[in-house]
């Protein structure tokens, strides 16, 4: 019973600090999870990072 209530504190906890972040917070308005909206934003970032690089 703590356990999930721990949980869905936990889960409440990440999706304000998701909202909070505008790339994430636009990601998770489609219900993709937190850790999937992270995901997809840090690879964008270095994909783009390295286009760069590489035209640099």
């Amino acid at each position: 019973m703590e356990q999930a209530e721990a949980r869905r504190v936990q889960a409440e906890q990440d999706r304000a600090a998701a909202l909070a972040d505008p790339v994430t917070g636009a990601l998770t308005a489609f219900s993709l999870p937190t850790a999937r909206a992270d995901l997809i934003a840090g690879l964008a970032f270095a994909s783009v990072l390295e286009a760069v690089a590489c035209f640099a």
